[in-house]
């Protein structure tokens, strides 16, 4: 048996064990964290069992919505085992406590020994007490920490009961009686592998939730690098009941109008550089606004809309959430000739070879969209990797070669003009103030 197989025995048997299990997640984890931790609590629940859900934070809204549509509640913090009142009577003993409850009021009276200093009202303090747990279950944390107030009210129960930590991020992660770390898969799949063998009336459901979180982590319209483990796993979930089309479109196709309208303008600002075989587009925060999108409601699922064209290695768009913030989204069509990744590692990015998406500051559109072609440029090649096929006809930034048909397009990388043709309205500030349109990669959230 290997560690991870131990791992795995030891928690099955504290889930067995457990009454009262309580869930903790990271609310800036990844959608297929919370859609796994969501379907081990329908597993739990469907096994006769107390649980439930709590976040160090409010998810953002298509993380929440997806919960309301699964009927999954979670707190902010875990409901409090009791209440205390404190009493600090330094300078004086306490002869007698006494209570009555009585007319929907509950009354302490504290008697004084005699010849004490009278009693100062500024000495009474009030806090909540620990939760109500035999069991708990983390997921998305490097630290128990990151759950902030949750664990400091909570500190005496976590450190008494035992603790499974699952997660797939790297790095040090030194707590847990149990250690469910594994980088390369989906945090779907080891939710699985924990209750697989479990039989329980909401089964379909919760192989439904777990095949929703497995597609989401393997990003199938990008990837093709799966492992053989990750296609049983989607095989047996489809064979338990779980509907692979349903899956699909609520992944891909469940954007609102006002998202459908972002689109429309992304097509309208696309700009291409054939002998690079590179697209782009920009989209401003006026764009935005006049979308009546805003980060409560934009989707950042699915493909980029117009790279759909084997004339291209490599797309990206920028989207200016509010002045000076930007959500990149950016798109290899050869993962393994051109690793997302790897073309953008100066930035902290988030997701994998084929698809990766980041947030930058300070920046201007126009700034950071020469500073994306600059450093993207050398490396998706030039004139040795051109394509022979005639760029598509544009009714703006044409022109025309004596002799030939060639047409290029506004902004064409190494040359200086002007790409002011492009779709592009004056910058305004969101109105929010809040930052990032997507799931960040997770981070502490004392960073």
């Amino acid at each position: 048996m290997t560690l991870l197989q131990d791992a795995y025995a030891q928690a099955k048997d504290i889930l067995n064990r457990s009454e009262k299990l309580l869930i903790c997640v990271n609310n800036r984890a990844s959608f297929d964290t919370h859609l796994a931790a969501a379907a081990l609590l329908k597993a739990m629940q469907g096994k006769g069992k107390s649980a439930s859900i709590c976040m160090n934070g409010d998810l953002i809204l298509k993380h929440k919505q997806a919960f309301d549509d699964l009927g999954v509640d979670y707190e902010a913090e875990p409901q409090p085992l009791n209440y205390v009142i404190a009493i600090d009577h330094a300078g004086g003993d306490i002869e007698k406590v006494s209570y009555d409850d009585k007319d929907g009021k509950f009354y302490l009276y504290i008697t004084p020994v005699k010849g004490t200093s009278t009693f100062d009202f500024k000495r009474v303090s009030f806090k909540e007490g620990g939760g109500q747990a035999d069991a708990l279950v983390v997921f998305g944390m490097r630290s128990l920490q990151w759950m902030e107030s949750v664990y400091e009210q909570n500190k005496e129960l976590f450190d008494t009961i035992p603790v499974i930590n699952i997660n797939n991020l790297t790095g040090t992660q030194e707590f847990g009686t149990v250690k469910l770390v594994d980088t390369q898969s989906s945090i779907a799949e080891m939710v699985y592998e924990l209750i697989r063998n479990d039989s329980f009336p909401s089964a379909d459901e919760t192989a439904g939730i777990l095949l929703l979180g497995l597609l989401d982590h393997l990003q199938p319209l990008q990837r093709g690098d799966y492992k053989i483990a990750s296609v049983d796993t989607l095989t047996s979930l489809v064979h338990t009941g779980a509907d692979l089309k349903k899956a699909f479109a609520l992944l891909y196709h469940s954007r609102s109008f006002e998202n459908f309208t972002v689109v429309q303008r992304i097509m309208s600002n696309v700009k291409m550089d054939q002998d690079r075989e590179l697209a782009w587009a920009t989209v401003s925060a006026f764009d935005l606004s006049q979308c009546g999108v805003n980060r409560e409601n934009f989707v950042l699922d699915g493909r980029i809309v117009f790279n759909i064209c084997r004339d291209f290695k490599a797309a990206f768009v920028l989207y200016e959430i509010q002045e000076g913030e930007i959500v990149v989204e950016f798109e290899s069509n050869d993962p393994e000739r051109l690793n997302a990744k790897d073309v953008l590692s100066p930035y902290k990015v988030s997701g994998n070879g084929a698809r990766v998406f980041f947030t930058i500051r300070d920046k201007t559109l126009a700034e950071l969209e020469q500073d994306l072609l600059t450093l993207i440029s050398p490396k998706v090649g030039g004139e040795a990797g051109r394509s022979e096929r005639p760029t598509p006809r544009r009714d703006k930034g044409e022109n025309q070669e004596k002799g030939g048909n060639k047409k290029e397009s506004a902004i064409v990388l190494g040359n200086e003009e002007d790409s002011s043709d492009a779709n592009v309205g004056p910058q305004e500030p969101s109105e929010t103030g809040r930052s990032g349109l997507v799931t960040p990669p997770p981070v502490n959230p004392r960073e």
